[in-house]
């Protein structure tokens, strides 16, 4: 099973800048959640931006860049040998954390959606989650959190699963 974790703008943003445009501490619950103990990949300025391998699962960087290495990381330098490297380890679960380019080229092949919709638009934004048909999709969890001091916008977190 393939899910992708994102939280994106009512615009689709998720970065500017190779940082998020947001503080959501109380996501990051949901994001530690969905993730531990779980396989996560994602692309190497994704990486760069958290700066350090996330402990409590195995770290997969996708990068083009075939002498990049990192210590604490399996490095894959196509979708297709992460996909491979999933089936031969028997992931039950391969989450997927970023960014745009690994999102839009995974977006078909994912099975799960961790979703935080952020009530908020943030124009400097220059990297987007690709458009999704929701009549693929079948929400099965969703709740609101307000704006408060630890979250600096309100958000949903939604988790859709594919239908079709």
């Amino acid at each position: 099973m393939i899910s992708l974790v994102v939280a994106m703008g009512r615009k689709r943003e998720i970065g500017v800048d190779n940082e998020l445009p947001w503080t959501l501490k109380d996501d990051l619950k949901n994001f530690k959640k969905c993730t531990m103990g779980k396989p996560i990949a994602m692309g190497r300025n994704t990486f760069e931006s958290i700066g350090r391998p996330l402990p409590g699962r195995e770290n997969i960087v996708l990068t083009r860049n075939e002498g990049w290495s990192h210590e604490g990381v399996t490095v894959m330098n196509s979708i297709e040998a992460l996909l491979d490297y999933g089936k031969e380890q028997e992931f039950p679960e391969l989450a997927i954390i970023g960014g745009d380019k690994i999102y839009t080229q995974m977006m078909n092949k994912a099975d799960v959606l961790y979703l935080t919709e952020v009530d908020g638009e943030f124009p400097k934004a220059d990297a987007f989650f690709p458009e999704f048909n929701k009549d693929e999709w079948r929400l099965e969890k969703s709740f609101n959190h307000p704006k408060d001091d630890r979250n600096d916008h309100p958000w949903t977190f939604k988790v859709y699963k594919r239908i079709t």
